[in-house]
C-alpha cells in the first residue's frame, strides 16, 4: 500500500504530480506571495521518441528531465502531465531566479533533453494560476524546436 505522500508523487520521477500541483495553486489563490518565479517547461518530441524508440526510450527522457529539474531546483518541480513539468520557487530573488533559470537550461544541455521553457518572476502575485499561465504563455512562444530549425542545428539530441 502506498503512503499518502507517494501519491503525490511520479513513481517514474520521483517528482511532486499533478496532485500537489493542485494543492500549491490553491494555497496560492488564499494568500499573496511575495518573489515568486514560476516555470512551465514542455518536453519537445516526447511523441515521436516514443513512436520512434518505444515508451522505454521516452520514459528515460522523461527521467533525465526530472533529472536536470532536480539538479537546480531539488524538491520544486511537479511533472503536470506526460511532457509537461512546472516549478514554483517562493521566495526568491529576481536575480538569483535568473540565474537558476540559466542553470536549468545548461542542465537540460549536459542531460540532453530538448525543452521549451517559460519562466516569469513577480513581487507580488495575488492570483498563482493566473501568474503561472503567463508563465505558460512565455514557453509557448520559445519553443526549442522551432528555433533549432530557425537556427539550423537539426534533431533534437535525443534523436542524434
Amino acid at each position: 500500500m502506498q503512503s499518502l505522500e507517494q501519491l503525490d508523487q511520479f513513481t517514474l520521477t520521483g517528482l511532486d504530480n499533478r496532485n500537489r500541483y493542485m494543492e500549491l495553486l490553491e494555497a496560492g489563490k488564499e494568500n499573496a506571495l511575495k518573489q515568486v518565479g514560476g516555470i512551465y517547461m514542455d518536453l519537445n518530441g516526447l511523441n515521436r521518441c516514443n513512436d520512434c524508440f518505444g515508451h522505454a526510450a521516452g520514459d528515460a527522457l522523461i527521467c533525465r528531465a526530472a533529472d536536470a529539474l532536480n539538479d537546480v531546483f531539488p524538491g520544486e518541480a511537479c511533472r503536470i502531465g506526460g511532457d509537461e513539468f512546472v516549478v514554483i520557487c517562493c521566495p526568491v530573488t529576481q536575480e538569483k531566479f535568473e540565474q537558476q533559470v540559466e542553470a536549468l537550461r545548461a542542465a537540460l544541455v549536459r542531460h540532453q533533453v530538448d525543452a521549451a521553457i517559460g519562466s516569469f518572476w513577480q513581487s507580488l502575485v495575488e492570483d498563482l494560476p493566473a501568474f503561472l499561465r503567463e508563465a505558460d504563455d512565455l514557453q509557448g512562444e520559445g519553443t526549442s524546436e522551432a528555433r533549432s530549425a530557425a537556427l539550423g542545428l537539426g534533431e533534437p539530441f535525443w534523436i542524434q
